[in-house]
């Protein structure tokens, strides 16, 4: 994942080459068990979460910063999830910086994809909860997913990888990330505030 995801300001021919490279990155993340079908699928799913990030970013100086609840609501309404009552979502707007919008926005996606298809949101009774709040020139953000009745650990994959590997080394940000039969609770905490 190094470069993938570029600190500061960025022209357009700089954007582009960041944008092929994080292209190039999805297409590698397949997992040696997945079938065709299942590699186009998330690879197209990742492009799409992509996409919404790249809608949101300023296209010149002095345009608005993108937020985390506008990252965090783009993700739930892909999955039809903004108006169920399984899913409580509480915290202010905070700016992010442009610089990390793409990664915290492919961060969501493998957070939600996961819930949905393996996670809380798999089954009747469970529950999802997304907290943030901003705290200086951090976000924190808790991610917390509750299921009605334990199953079986999903092995580790290309999201778990982004979040525990991408998100500290490119963004600086601190992750904890604790899967059980009962559910997950990922805390990440990221100096990505804009302003």
């Amino acid at each position: 994942m190094t470069g993938v995801f570029p600190e500061g300001r960025e022209s357009a021919r700089h954007r582009t080459r960041n944008l092929l490279a994080v292209v190039r990155a999805l297409a590698e993340a397949s997992r040696p068990d997945e079938s065709a079908e299942d590699l186009r699928r998330r690879f197209n799913a990742r492009l799409e979460a992509l996409g919404r990030a790249e809608s949101l970013l300023p296209e010149q100086e002095g345009e608005a910063a993108p937020t985390l609840d506008q990252l965090v609501l783009g993700e739930l309404r892909s999955w039809r999830l903004e108006e169920d009552s399984r899913v409580s979502l509480a915290g202010p707007t905070v700016a992010l910086r442009p610089a990390a919008v793409r990664l915290l926005a492919l961060a969501l996606h493998e957070l939600a994809a996961n819930a949905v298809e393996h996670g809380a949101l798999a089954q009747d009774g469970g529950r999802l909860a997304i907290a943030w709040s901003r705290e200086g020139p951090n976000v924190l953000m808790d991610w917390r997913e509750t299921r009605a009745t334990a199953c079986a650990l999903r092995p580790s994959g290309f999201g778990r990888e982004l979040i525990e590997e991408g998100l500290p080394h490119q963004l600086g940000a601190q992750v904890s990330y604790s899967l059980a039969p009962e559910g997950l609770v990922c805390r990440i905490v990221a100096p990505v505030a804009a302003g």
